[in-house]
């Protein structure tokens, strides 16, 4: 990933990283139990005092505004709702795709609806 500058340099202290992925069940019902978890985690790291951040990467330019598919699983929805009522931030982060690597467009607005 690319990432113009200015940056500010600095040392990593920790990180909490989670990779989701939609499941689509049998009978048709796509869901992300894995997802929920993480949130969940999200929220212990938050109540530890550390900062909790859930980090979405829309890697699409035609995308003007970022919402969760809240009636695709209304669980996650639900699940994430709680998340940020517990303090974990959400950010969206836009992403150029090349044959040369993906590199940080901007951050996008984040609706709840």
């Amino acid at each position: 990933m690319k990432f113009k500058k200015p940056l500010i340099h600095g040392r990593l202290v920790k990180r909490y990283k989670r990779f989701l992925a939609d499941v689509l069940l049998d009978d048709g019902t796509l869901v992300t139990e894995r997802g929920r978890k993480h949130l969940n985690t999200l929220i212990r790291v938050k109540r530890a005092g550390m900062r909790a951040v859930m980090l979405y990467v829309v890697q699409r330019m035609d995308v003007r505004i970022f919402s969760p598919a809240r009636e695709v699983d209304p669980a996650y929805g639900k699940a994430l709702d709680k998340a940020i009522r517990n303090g974990v931030e959400v950010i969206v982060a836009q992403a150029r795709l090349s044959p040369d690597g993906i590199e940080f467009h901007r951050v996008l607005p984040f609706a709840t609806f």
